[in-house]
């Protein structure tokens, strides 16, 4: 699986996509003998900047000499996606449909999109030098038996090691209880994503961050210090809205 390589210019701030059309095609890879890409994307509030760039670093890629071709899969960000062969000789990227396990991938580029925005975001609500350590959806966690509906749950992340993200999810409601390892299980990501979507955004956050989370506030820690979050920032928004 070829892993596509994270540039911080990728994002931008631009407006909402307008454009009534939900197709989107590069225009430079026939010429290295490469089909062009194509992606669905249909949700328009994504920025329209973030889906011109990400087909231009596609072009970029085929310019330097990677070649892709159908049914190989490629990590973008912590997502896992799948070519797959499109119409008038075209590439198109899957995406898998964030419903059932095992993963079923169909035709969208939304949720690669928005849950990249979404990390970056996150994690500069507290820095902008901080790196983003992206898992891959197929890694391990291990979580509380309640994670499912626990509100007030506490991520904390060792270093990942091959099938392991390092993430490891706590239910605060539980007290004493998450000291006792029978309580807790190993999942995949993205069946954490699929139970809990709301935590998707904090998957690429180091290990040297913790985020404590409960249904009126986010906190970011830093060796069980709270972190202020940068004003206006994404997470300071979130934590606006919900009170």
């Amino acid at each position: 699986m070829k892993i596509f390589p994270f540039i911080a210019a990728f994002f931008t701030a631009s407006a909402a996509v307008s454009a009534d059309a939900a197709l989107y095609t590069t225009t430079k890879c026939k010429q290295f003998g490469q089909p062009e890409f194509q992606i669905n994307v249909s949700d328009k509030t994504i920025p329209a900047g973030d889906i011109t760039l990400m087909l231009s670093n596609l072009e970029e890629l085929v310019a330097n000499g990677e070649r892709f071709k159908p049914n190989q899969t490629m990590q973008f960000g912590w997502m896992i996606t799948k070519f797959s062969e499109g119409p008038n000789n075209t590439l198109k990227i899957l995406e898998p449909d964030f419903k059932v396990v095992p993963i079923e991938f169909v035709d969208s580029f939304n949720n690669t999109l928005k849950q990249l925005r979404s990390q970056k975001d996150a994690l500069e609500s507290v820095s902008k030098q901080l790196p983003l350590t992206f898992p891959s959806l197929a890694q391990g966690l291990v979580v509380h038996k309640n994670y499912k509906k626990s509100n007030q749950v506490l991520l904390e992340r060792a270093t990942p090691e091959q099938n392991d993200s390092g993430w490891w999810l706590s239910d605060l409601n539980d007290g004493e209880g998450n000291k006792d390892k029978n309580n807790f299980i190993k999942i995949s990501l993205y069946q954490l994503a699929l139970d809990r979507p709301d935590l998707v955004k904090f998957f690429a956050f180091p290990a040297e961050l913790q985020v404590l989370v409960n249904k009126n506030k986010i906190s970011v820690l830093k060796n069980g210090h709270e972190l202020p979050l940068i004003k206006g920032s994404f997470l300071s928004e979130l934590n606006k809205s919900s009170k």
